[in-house]
């Protein structure tokens, strides 16, 4: 009896040591991993809920200076500050089309135009929702109960004159919808970072680009440890089962490793990231990026009545580098050629590798004349590389531009294929010539 309560006594011992040397050494870290990685998918999500926030501030900010811009609108506000004609005669030409400019732009609440002297001259919609915004501000964000609101202002000048402005509000609740289908995230937009402090949330704060608002998204602790209990249940099945060596074995091993393997893993997981969108000789765009944002700049262009072109590139004789002077001479040609082209667009260009020896360049906002403008600084950045004799070999492309009218509905694919035919002519050409 005496031997049976001493084993009795050890197995307790045995156990109460098993669960402790597990908490301590297994379950407390493997714990914290998932805590940090709870918080920093939070953090994640958040930060992508702002950045698409800030493109689509960016997207009405264009909308509003659309309207603005508008030559004719300017020249009617400017004859009536240099008093040719009246304010009922302005007001008269203003109403039809201010309407018809922002009738079309989804989510509008209402705008209205204001001359320079402060009289009101155009307006859409339900203006008494102006009363909740501070209207000498630029751009102001508001959130109700149900409707997350946003406030653009834009002054209208005319040879540095200023003749008024415009102001229009967005419903942009619609953007909190469409990012994350996880409801346990809780979103609103503040004018500060000071919060009233919940021991029960967990809180990330993300300033929005180009305003004074911050993003901000609360999540119950609960949710932060929601995958912790199977852990503690694992832990404790664990330690009565196993012995405490290798308990202590396993803490050894998975101690060591966890943070290695999580680092590894995200590690790798920005590595596809980097990879699904980049070329990785060149760093530039890859065909599919450069393809999928070439369909989004085409929208922006029927949406702000803009032109667009595209110039298909290839260059010129890198067969017969590589043959002479090999593959690795050959990929230095073609890192050269994008820098070149990387360097010489304008912002608000882009340049995307094909494959092989062939690029895409997308020049919003610009039509084919501008597009040539451009091209011919590279070209003569490779002049300058081919007399200083840096390469052995001459450096030169071969290029086709096409234009895409706003709103013809031409395909992305009908785009490049007429760049890359005009392209194969422009090669042609050179061939004649003896390049």
């Amino acid at each position: 009896m005496n031997e049976l309560n001493k084993a009795f006594k050890n197995l307790i011992i045995f156990i109460v040591v098993s669960v402790i040397l597990t908490t301590i050494l297994f379950y407390i870290p493997i714990k914290n991993a998932f805590i940090d990685k709870g918080i920093k998918d939070l953090e994640n999500k958040i930060n992508l809920q702002a950045t698409n926030i800030e493109h689509k501030l960016e997207l009405y900010d264009k909308l509003i200076h659309s309207v603005t811009s508008r030559t004719f609108i300017k020249e009617k506000l400017f004859m009536y500050y240099n008093k040719k004609i009246s304010l009922d005669e302005l007001r008269l030409f203003t109403q039809y089309k201010f309407e018809d400019g922002v009738d079309i732009y989804e989510n509008l609440i209402a705008a209205k135009r204001h001359s320079f002297d402060g009289l009101k001259i155009a307006t859409y919609g339900d203006l008494k929702v102006f009363n909740k915004f501070n209207t000498n501000k630029n751009k102001g964000i508001i959130q109700t109960d149900n409707k997350i609101m946003l406030m653009i202002k834009k002054n209208i000048f005319k040879r540095g004159i200023y003749l008024g402005y415009d102001i229009a509000i967005f419903d942009i609740t619609y953007i909190f919808n469409r990012i994350d289908n996880d409801s346990s995230i809780s979103y609103s937009i503040r004018d500060t970072t000071k919060l009233n402090k919940n021991k029960d949330l967990i809180t990330h704060i993300d300033k929005i680009k180009n305003t004074n608002y911050y993003l901000v998204g609360s999540v119950s602790r609960s949710y932060i440890n929601k995958n912790i209990s199977d852990a503690r249940q694992i832990t404790f099945i664990f330690s009565i089962t196993i012995i405490v060596m290798t308990i202590l074995l396993s803490h050894f091993i998975l101690n060591k490793n966890a943070k290695q393997i999580i680092n590894k893993c995200k590690t790798a997981n920005e590595r596809i990231q980097e990879y699904a969108r980049h070329d990785t000789l060149t760093g530039i765009y890859n065909r599919r990026m450069g393809i999928e944002l070439l369909k989004k700049k085409k929208k922006n262009a029927d949406i702000n009545d803009s032109k667009l072109t595209v110039c298909f590139v290839d260059i010129n004789n890198l067969k017969k580098v590589n043959d002479t002077f090999g593959h690795k001479e050959g990929d230095r040609f073609i890192k050269c050629v994008s820098d070149v082209m990387e360097e010489e667009i304008r912002k608000a260009d882009y340049v995307s590798r094909m494959g092989g020896d062939e690029f895409l360049i997308v020049f919003p906002h610009c039509d084919t004349i501008g597009a040539e403008k451009v091209l011919e600084r590279i070209l003569t950045r490779f002049k300058d590389l081919n007399s200083k004799n840096k390469y052995p070999y001459k450096i030169g492309i071969s290029y086709g531009l096409s234009e895409y009218i706003p709103k013809s509905n031409k395909k992305v694919d009908k785009l490049i294929s007429e760049a890359d035919e005009k392209m194969y002519k422009h090669k042609e050409k050179l061939k004649s010539k003896g390049y």
